[in-house]
């Protein structure tokens, strides 16, 4: 897929998947990234005999001028590790759809070039004792005023899928290939969650896949960040409930999700999550 190509690598950081490509036979690699972290890859790639086929460009993608380079600007593959926590977080979508519409030749190829979002509930007794009941008790003083305050921030965990306690409800689905920016910057849409045993319901977590499954790919990959998958960095992230939902198996949990940028700090998160209309609450990543 890649022999002979020309292939961008945005924000290549260490140039890991710029040598892979490379590697693949690709006739050209650019990698750009606006951080220290290029001079490394520079490094790297003349480690590795590849520094012939790599380019490197330290500047952000939207500010290369690509004529003073002496490079194309429009490339037959795109590439980026650009996935935050809960996909979105750090706003690194925006330069790859930015080079998508500016950099991409007209038959070419972005990957990974599908995403989507999943959430769960879960009945975790361990980490309802590390983050919120904790505070029922610190050293005989009682805490639980903080707790309002602990569960305002999502948290970053790996989850056991023994802990799983509700059906997967897919809450969002980008195809990177002709997404619009504005629909990864606010989405809102409702979710359903059928409850799989009698039991608390503690937290929503919520995780994502990529796929690398473009018609002229002879693999079909999937990244997975779920917790039934091998984990990752990404783990999972954890909307803590103000108070567990009591259910019976097969009960319905209905709510609505809404993600958004804190426009305070663009790189940051804002999630609302709105259960059976009555329980609302608002989660940062930041």
């Amino acid at each position: 897929f890649f022999k002979d190509k020309t292939v961008l690598d945005i924000g290549c950081g260490t140039g890991i998947l710029s040598l892979f490509a490379a590697k693949a036979g690709a006739r050209l690699v650019v990698a750009v990234d606006q951080s220290e972290a290029i001079y490394k890859a520079m490094d790297i790639a003349i480690e590795n005999g590849m520094n012939s086929k790599i380019k490197f460009i330290k500047d952000k993608l939207e500010s290369v001028v690509w004529e003073s380079h002496g490079l194309p600007q429009k490339y037959d593959i795109i590439i980026s590790e650009w996935m935050g926590y809960f996909l979105l977080f750090e706003g690194m979508l925006d330069s790859v759809l930015y080079a998508r519409n500016t950099c991409l030749n007209d038959s070419g190829a972005l990957l990974p070039n599908r995403t989507s979002l999943s959430i769960a509930g879960i009945n975790d007794i361990e980490l309802q004792n590390r983050y919120i009941d904790f505070w029922d008790n610190v050293y005989d003083f009682k805490m639980s005023s903080m707790k309002s305050e602990v569960i305002k921030d999502a948290l970053i965990e790996s989850i056991s899928s023994d802990v799983i306690a509700t059906s997967v409800c897919v809450v969002k689905k980008f195809d990177l290939m002709q997404c619009l920016l504005e629909e990864t910057q606010h989405f809102e849409t409702d979710f359903q969650l059928v409850s799989q045993s009698d039991g608390n319901i503690i937290a929503i977590i919520g995780w994502f896949d990529c796929n690398f499954d473009l018609e002229a790919l002879e693999h079909k990959v999937i990244l997975s960040t779920s917790p039934f998958s091998e984990s990752t960095h990404w783990k999972q992230t954890v909307f803590l409930l103000k108070k567990p939902i009591i259910t019976k198996i097969g009960d319905k949990i209905d709510g609505k999700i809404k993600v958004y940028r804190n426009k305070k700090e663009l790189r940051s998160l804002v999630v609302h999550i709105d259960i059976n209309g009555c329980d609302k609450q608002t989660f940062y990543l930041s």
